[in-house]
């Protein structure tokens, strides 16, 4: 009975250390876990042992505000919404595991000490994934308590990362909000070192009505853009809820019209489809602004 005794010990010693060196976060343990950098001096890995001390490139990572599952560049005050990390793994590691972060705060003081919250995160999380501070009461970071499975893949190059958490905007006048985002891909082995890599990014997302593009609202319905890559030509597919004047415009990343499609087409309630040539536009990432009435929808691009 004795040696039975020790062995259970033994194993949920181990168990323990396991759960642990996904479950430390931000909250716990010296030195810090991955950290998003929404507040100064905590980006990445720190303390000793504590996974790859430098960002790696190899895995790819962006975070993006999303409204009826179409990426957004601003939000409407007290809107609903869902902030979407996406990451991939382009290593020659194994990394079937991952821990991430999420933080929203005011652009004003955003990656310093004197970083506050901006908006709400869900009360209701999945499973393995809490709402925890970062360091500060005055801001909120969403985390991994557990490991986490990949999304897809089997750990090897290819192999994806992605979460989506609900979140609620903040109330109007807080101006522009800063999205940051960390990922952490691991070899699942249970111990935090150098073969656990990551890597970390942030996105700006404006006050609709301030200097904004304004996103998807009531009398616009779903927008489909594609191809996603393009070459000679685009096509637009969107519902109007009601009879609109529509104009259709493809701007840089920063909002400045590249191209103008359409210009107040009056068109008939329901599903409406437009195909357009843009041969002759240098390669990049573009958004596709889709305008009926005072509503505007927005989609990304990648012109080949």
């Amino acid at each position: 009975m004795k040696l039975k005794y020790i062995s259970l010990s033994v194993f949920l010693g181990a168990f323990s250390l396991l759960l642990s060196s996904y479950q430390a976060g931000y909250t716990n343990g010296s030195g810090g876990d991955c950290r998003t950098g929404a507040i100064s001096s905590t980006v990445g890995c720190g303390g000793g042992g504590c996974h790859s001390s430098n960002a790696t490139t190899g895995l790819t990572i962006s975070v993006e505000l999303d409204s009826a599952g179409v990426a957004v560049s601003s939000y409407r005050p007290g809107g609903s919404y869902t902030v979407k990390m996406t990451a991939t793994n382009t290593t020659s590691s194994s990394l079937p595991v991952f821990g991430f972060g999420l933080s929203s705060v005011k652009v004003a003081g955003a990656g310093t000490s004197s970083a506050h919250q901006a908006g709400t995160w869900s009360s209701s999380l999945p499973n393995g994934i809490q709402n925890s501070i970062e360091l500060t009461a005055a801001t909120n970071v969403i985390e991994h308590q557990v490991q986490l499975p990949r999304t897809s893949g089997t750990g090897t190059a290819g192999t994806t990362y992605v979460e989506s958490i609900g979140w609620t905007a903040p109330a109007a006048g807080t101006g522009a909000v800063k999205l940051f985002a960390v990922i952490n891909a691991a070899d699942g082995d249970g111990n935090a070192s150098s073969a656990d890599l990551w890597n970390n990014t942030s996105e700006t997302i404006n006050e609709a009505g301030t200097n904004a593009i304004s996103e998807i609202a009531a009398d616009l319905g779903s927008v489909n853009v594609y191809p996603t890559l393009i070459s000679n030509t685009i096509i637009t597919a969107f519902d109007l809820r009601r009879d609109a004047k529509v104009s259709i415009e493809l701007l840089s990343l920063n909002g400045q019209t590249v191209s103008t499609l359409l210009t107040d087409e009056a068109m008939n309630t329901g599903t409406q489809t437009r195909t357009f040539t843009i041969g002759d536009l240098s390669a990049g990432i573009y958004l596709v602004k889709v305008q009926a009435g005072d509503h505007t929808a927005i989609s990304k691009v990648v012109k080949q």
